[in-house]
C-alpha cells in the first residue's frame, strides 16, 4: 500500500545500510556496483509493481504542484539498467495540461539537453544509446524527474559516475524529483560537484531535501 505522500520525510531512517569509508570516490563506485547487482538481481514483475506504484505517488504530487507553480514542462527518463519506468505519466489524463521532454546527450561531457516528446514521437537514440526523439525540438524544463541508483536522507543522488545531471543542474535551476526504489536508500557522503534533488520519491515515501 503506497504511503501518503504527506508524510514527507527529512530524518534518518531504520532501514539506511552504513557502509565503512574509504575513499568517497571508491565507496560510491563500489555502492553502485553492489546497487546495479541488488537491481538486476529482482524480478521484472517485482520491478513493474514498483514502477506503477511510483507513478501513482507522481502523479498525485505533481498534479497539485503544476497547479500551484503554473508549470508547464516536466523532462521524464527513458528507462535503462532496470530503472522505474515512469513513461506512462505522458499518458495520464490528471497531468493533460503540461508538455514533456527526455534529455538528450549531445556531446560527452556537456550538460544535457532537453527534447519536446509525446507518447507517438519517432525515436532515435543519443551518443549513449538512450531512445530521443528525432524530431529535435529544445525545451526548457521546469520540472526534472531523475533517475536514481541510489540516494541518501539529503536527497543527494548516486548515479552511473558520468555526471551528467550534476554537470546540467550546476548551470540550470531546475525543480528536481529523484526517481528510486526504496532499497536505494542508503548512507554515502557526497562529493563536492554533487548536486542535492529537491525531492525523492519512491514507492513508499516522499523525500524532501532539508532546504525544502
Amino acid at each position: 500500500m503506497l504511503l501518503p505522500l504527506t508524510n514527507i520525510m527529512t530524518t534518518d531512517d531504520s532501514r539506511v545500510t552504513r557502509h565503512p569509508l574509504q575513499s568517497k570516490a571508491h565507496s560510491k563506485e563500489l555502492l553502485r556496483q553492489r546497487l546495479l547487482s541488488d537491481r538486476k538481481a529482482r524480478p521484472i514483475s517485482e520491478q513493474e509493481q514498483m514502477s506503477q506504484r511510483i507513478c501513482t505517488a507522481l502523479t498525485n504530487f505533481l498534479q497539485s504542484y503544476i497547479q500551484e507553480h503554473r508549470v508547464k514542462i516536466i523532462s521524464a527518463f527513458w528507462p535503462i539498467k532496470g530503472e522505474p519506468d515512469v513513461r506512462s505519466l505522458v499518458c495520464a489524463t490528471q497531468l493533460a495540461a503540461v508538455e514533456w521532454a527526455l534529455p538528450e546527450v549531445n556531446q560527452k561531457g556537456q550538460p544535457l539537453t532537453f527534447v519536446r516528446w509525446e507518447p507517438d514521437a519517432k525515436m532515435g537514440v543519443d551518443v549513449y544509446g538512450i531512445p530521443t526523439p528525432t524530431l529535435k525540438k529544445i525545451v526548457q524544463p521546469e520540472i526534472l524527474l531523475v533517475p536514481c541508483l541510489g540516494f541518501n536522507r539529503d536527497c543527494f543522488r548516486l548515479g552511473y559516475g558520468v555526471g551528467y545531471y550534476d554537470r546540467t543542474l550546476s548551470q540550470q535551476k531546475i525543480m528536481t524529483i529523484g526517481v528510486a526504489y526504496s532499497h536505494a536508500l542508503q548512507a554515502w557522503q557526497p562529493e563536492a560537484f554533487d548536486q542535492a534533488l529537491d525531492y525523492v520519491i519512491t514507492e513508499e515515501k516522499l523525500w524532501a531535501a532539508p532546504n525544502r
